[in-house]
Order: structure tokens, then C-alpha cells, then sequence
């Protein structure tokens, strides 16, 4: 019996420590979701689809739907597979392992990309920022080519490190981050709601541009669907926090053992309700609603028809709850059998 439990050990020491809480978990998936693309891909859809105007609501509006059922599903498979992997895992398990490498490989392929322009475009960002703080010495060194990539490099390397020293610290970056996204874009609203587009149109006259966009608004029927397949991008995100299912720590409950014991022993034996079983409790993981209404784990049935002296047997659960998981999943029960008093 020793080689199973040091086999056991060994299992439970390894995967990925489970550290990520979920206030970094809801900060993991609003950083992904709120950023670049919702700030940004509302004024790029004037291009994008010309003649959509004051068509953009409505169209975000209709890319929420997909959005929230996507976000459904991912919250179901990231429930029922809570591990590491995402899209691949969900692919993978439900259709083929092929179909999972090519989901979780385009998607890798897509955010590496992604990475490599947003790292570069900081450097932009940082020059528009000492332009309007009127530092033009720093605004034109950030204009030669050397000093944009070695901050963009320096932004990559500085992720990669990130990651290396482990959840922890990703975590005590990415929170203040989400409060930070909630902060600047309370800005961006109250001045959306300070401000409509004539005041807009003419902050731009008053710099000598023209409007991005001109001419007359195309019907709802005909921007409607190209719009919102294009703001559907802004709700991506929720990969993120599937990803994350392998680090998020586990709610999870060490609970007390009962045995039912049934039938009769043998001529001359009685069961006086002594049993012991190894290890005493069994840790329950499952969501914390569930786990709030347990306070026994009941295991299966164990028969002592006709036996004698001792009942040694590994049994598990009669029942756990849906979303739930024991760990072990087996316990020794041993049952004492002694002699009946003549």
C-alpha cells in the first residue's frame, strides 16, 4: 500500500500552483476585454464601414449577443475542465486533439502578433504624451528608430519576467491595472457625455483637420450586420480567464467521513459500529455554494455478509455533487468485527 500513496503524493505535488484568486481572475479577463479594442475600435468602424454614423450603438448592441453566449460557454467548459490549456483543452476533448492544436496554435500564433504591435506601439504613445506635455527634446527622441525598439523589446522582456516570477506578482500588477481602467475610462465617459460630435467637429476645424469621416449616414439595414460582426472583437476576452483555469485557486472543504454498513456477519461475530478509515476526511473541491451545504461525505455502501473478524475494503463516494471532485477519491475502511458475547 505504500507505492500508491507515495505515487499519490507525487500527483498532488505537481501541475501549476493554484494561487490566482478571483479578484485576479476578474482583473485577468477585464484587462483583456476593456483596452485597445473597446477604446479604439468604436472610432476605427468609421472606416471600417463607411456610412454606419450614429449606427454604432445599435450594432454594438447586436455583437453583445454572440458575445454573452460565448462568454456563457466558456464559463460552462472552464467549470467542467478547470486546467490549464483553454481552447485547446475544450477543442480537444470535445472534438479531436488535431482540432484542439490548431485552435490553441492559431490562437497563439494571433496573440504573438498581437504582443508585437501593442509592445511598438507604445513608443507612439509615450511621443503623443510628451507632445501634449509639450517636451518636444523627449518627443523627437522617441522618433529614432533605435529607441522604438529597444522600448518595444524592452516592454516584451519585461512581460516575460513578469511571468517568471510567477502568479503572485502578475497579480499584484494586473488588479491595480483593472482600477486603473476604471478610472481612465470614467474619463473617457463623462467627456463622451460632456461633449457631442459638433463640439467634436469642431475642435477638429479649430485645428485645421477635416472630419475622418464625411456624407450621409447609410441606412441601419446595411451597416447593421458588418458593424457588429467588426464590435464583436471588443468582447473577446474571456479565453483569458479559461486559460487561467489551472491557476485559479480552488474552493474546497475537508470534510468528515460517514459509512453505511449493511447486512449481518458471520455465526459468532458482531458489528458494534466500530470502523476507521485512512486518511479521516476527504477534501471536497467544487464551487462554494455547494460545498456551504455539505457537512459529511457519505461513502458507498460497505456489505459485511458473512465475514468475520475485520472488513478491510477501499471505498469512495456513493454521491458527489455535480461540479464536485474528491481528493482522494478512494479511503481504506476498516470495520471490527469482534466476537459476540455468549
Amino acid at each position: 500500500m505504500s507505492a500508491p500513496g507515495v505515487s499519490g503524493a507525487a500527483t498532488a505535488r505537481s501541475g501549476l500552483a493554484r494561487e490566482m484568486g478571483l479578484l485576479g481572475l476578474t482583473a485577468t479577463g477585464i484587462c483583456a476585454m476593456v483596452g485597445a479594442a473597446v477604446n479604439v475600435i468604436p472610432f476605427m468602424i468609421q472606416r471600417q464601414v463607411p456610412g454606419i454614423g450614429p449606427n454604432v450603438l445599435p450594432a454594438y448592441l447586436l455583437g453583445a449577443v454572440p458575445a454573452m453566449l460565448a462568454g456563457l460557454a466558456y464559463a460552462m467548459l472552464a467549470s467542467a475542465m478547470p486546467r490549464a490549456g483553454g481552447s485547446y483543452v475544450f477543442a480537444s476533448r470535445a472534438l479531436s486533439p488535431y482540432l484542439g492544436f490548431v485552435a490553441s496554435f492559431s490562437q497563439w500564433f494571433s496573440l504573438s502578433v498581437v504582443m508585437g504591435v501593442v509592445s511598438f506601439l507604445i513608443t507612439p504613445f509615450l511621443r503623443d504624451i510628451a507632445v501634449a506635455l509639450q517636451w518636444p527634446g523627449v518627443a523627437a527622441t522617441l522618433e529614432h528608430g533605435a529607441v522604438r525598439m529597444a522600448i518595444a523589446l524592452g516592454v516584451l522582456w519585461a512581460a516575460t519576467g513578469l511571468n517568471l516570477l510567477g502568479i503572485k506578482a502578475y497579480e499584484r500588477l494586473m488588479v491595480p491595472l483593472m482600477f486603473l481602467t476604471f478610472a481612465l475610462g470614467s474619463v473617457v465617459i463623462v467627456a463622451g457625455f460632456s461633449y457631442d460630435h459638433v463640439d467634436f467637429l469642431q475642435a477638429l476645424s479649430a485645428r485645421g483637420d477635416s472630419p475622418v469621416v464625411s456624407g450621409t449616414a447609410a441606412p441601419l439595414s446595411l451597416t447593421l450586420l458588418p458593424g457588429s460582426v467588426l464590435l464583436f472583437a471588443s468582447f473577446i476576452g474571456f479565453d483569458s480567464i479559461a486559460q487561467a483555469g489551472g491557476e485559479a485557486r480552488r474552493p474546497s472543504r475537508d470534510l468528515p467521513l460517514a459509512l453505511p454498513v449493511l447486512g449481518e456477519p458471520a455465526t459468532g461475530f458482531a458489528y458494534a459500529g466500530e470502523w476507521q478509515a485512512t486518511p479521516p476526511r476527504v477534501r471536497v473541491i467544487g464551487p462554494e455554494g455547494v460545498l456551504s451545504q455539505l457537512d459529511t461525505l457519505r461513502l458507498a455502501p460497505l456489505r459485511i455478509d458473512g465475514r468475520r473478524d475485520s472488513v478491510v475494503m477501499e471505498v469512495g463516494p456513493e454521491r458527489l455533487p455535480e461540479w464536485c471532485r474528491a481528493e482522494p477519491l478512494m479511503v481504506r475502511a476498516v470495520v471490527r468485527l469482534p466476537r459476540a458475547a455468549l
